[in-house]
């Protein structure tokens, strides 16, 4: 799903489809370049593998192309950035953060109810 919509991203940006042609100069925004190499996306069920599309030959005076779902150099899903400072709020204890960061990465297996954090 997420690279249907990453191939969604581009057609958008180019204003085309996949195989569709331009039809005349001014409807020239670039084109695909094939993908980035293969990125390990760490999300809430484990590690992913995703190919983000390139585009190339944008004219200039034009944004060049950046994907909106996966940014350059990320590795982890924005859900799981966001949970870790909100579990230290909740009152998460130092000691118990190292298990709760492995938890995702599937190096150990642990549990929080939520009845643990404070309301």
């Amino acid at each position: 799903m997420l690279e249907e919509a990453l191939e969604l991203e581009v057609a958008e940006y180019l204003e085309r489809s996949r195989n569709q042609r331009k039809l005349n100069e001014e409807e020239f925004r670039g084109y695909r370049n094939g993908y980035s190499r293969e990125r390990k996306l760490l999300v809430g069920s484990g590690t992913i593998r995703v190919k983000v599309p390139r585009v190339s030959d944008v004219p200039s005076g034009q944004e060049e192309f950046e994907s909106r779902i996966v940014k350059p150099y990320q590795r982890r899903s924005n859900s799981l950035n966001e949970l870790f400072p909100k579990l230290f709020i909740e009152g998460l204890a130092t000691r118990d953060a190292r298990a709760c960061s492995q938890m995702p990465y599937g190096r150990e297996r642990s549990t929080i109810a939520i009845n643990d954090f404070p309301s």
